[in-house]
């Protein structure tokens, strides 16, 4: 309820002349339980507006690189020595995890992932399907008590088989993307879909939000092949951009073109979200995200997200763009 409304029903309520006093007093009385029980609050500004995630992939790679050290979350996914228990792993990696977000602009989608992981609270796994197990999961420490203070990856096919699903949700690993790309391919079998070094690909994400807006960025070419645009090419392209390994996906649809110019998609964009918009802000904070085509016949590459100061429109060489293309980079920290 927003503030404004919330004003209006309480002045409704207290300024009803046709309650009798007896009516009034119960009244008074649901009021205050309400209220005290925290079901009726003043909403602050931070509520009332959509919490806006400020764009800072290098942010997110350096708090998932905590997943490589063994003072961090490693042994979230891997086994630990004979030195430590279950107990004293999740009181040093809550820890970490609140150290490691101070100060960091981190995705709230990532941050709910590790926190309810944690915590015992649901998360949604790499194909986006609701897991209600982990190590908030008063059973993960009985049955490690139990065990010698074993870690639960011990426990082959019952709560080792959670931990690995987990593993796969905060990490791409080799050979996830393409089994990932194959799986949205048979969704749109009308495209002829090639693949160079996907197979390659291994980096730490959120792999449910990637799936998600993968999927949604092959349903719009899907939506756009008509019967002459059907040859798709996704590439896997590594590199090194200072103290970051960098993990680049590129999309693209061949010998298609965007008939409007760049100035009236940004105008769109701008005015009326949509497509662009939505993929803006699911996928702000984990990569940056440009658009490579002809443009009403010009070629432009539109930064959408983009934290390395480039501007927001660069002019290409025509030759250069083979078709409507969607390049993701993700940033990997050591």
């Amino acid at each position: 309820m927003q503030q404004k409304e919330l004003q209006d029903f309480i002045y409704f309520m207290t300024h009803n002349k046709s309650l009798t006093r007896a009516q009034a007093r119960q009244r008074d009385v649901l009021l205050a339980k309400a209220v005290v029980a925290g079901q009726i609050l003043t909403p602050t500004k931070a509520t009332e507006e959509k919490k806006q995630t400020i764009h800072s992939p290098k942010d997110t790679a350096v708090f998932l690189s905590l997943f490589n050290r063994r003072e961090g979350f490693k042994y979230l996914t891997h086994n630990y020595d004979s030195s430590m228990t279950l107990t004293d792993m999740l009181k040093h990696v809550k820890a970490v995890y609140e150290e490691g977000k101070r100060g960091k602009n981190i995705p709230e989608t990532l941050n709910a992932l590790l926190y309810n992981f944690l915590n015992g609270k649901y998360w949604l796994d790499s194909e986006g399907k609701k897991c209600t197990d982990g190590y908030g999961n008063p059973s993960w420490l009985e049955w490690s008590a139990k065990n010698d203070g074993k870690h639960p990856i011990t426990d082959i096919g019952g709560m080792e088989a959670t931990i690995q699903r987990f593993r796969h949700t905060v990490r791409v690993v080799a050979p996830d993307l393409e089994h990932i790309i194959r799986r949205i391919a048979a969704r749109f079998p009308s495209l002829r879909i090639s693949m160079t070094n996907i197979d390659k690909a291994d980096f730490y994400t959120n792999v449910f939000v990637l799936n998600s807006r993968l999927n949604e960025i092959f349903k719009d070419v899907n939506d756009h092949a008509g019967q002459a645009y059907k040859d798709v090419h996704v590439e896997y392209m590594p590199d090194i951009a200072g103290e970051f390994f960098l993990h680049r996906i590129s999309i693209s649809q061949i010998g298609s073109f965007s008939a409007k110019s760049i100035e009236d998609v940004l105008r769109k964009y701008d005015s009326t979200g949509g497509f662009f918009y939505e993929n803006t802000e699911k996928l702000k904070g984990y990569c940056n995200w440009s658009v490579e085509s002809l443009w009403d016949g010009k070629p432009f590459r539109w930064n959408i997200l983009d934290d390395t100061g480039a501007e927001k429109i660069e002019q290409m060489r025509a030759e250069d763009v083979k078709g409507f293309t969607h390049v993701l980079t993700f940033y990997q920290k050591d």
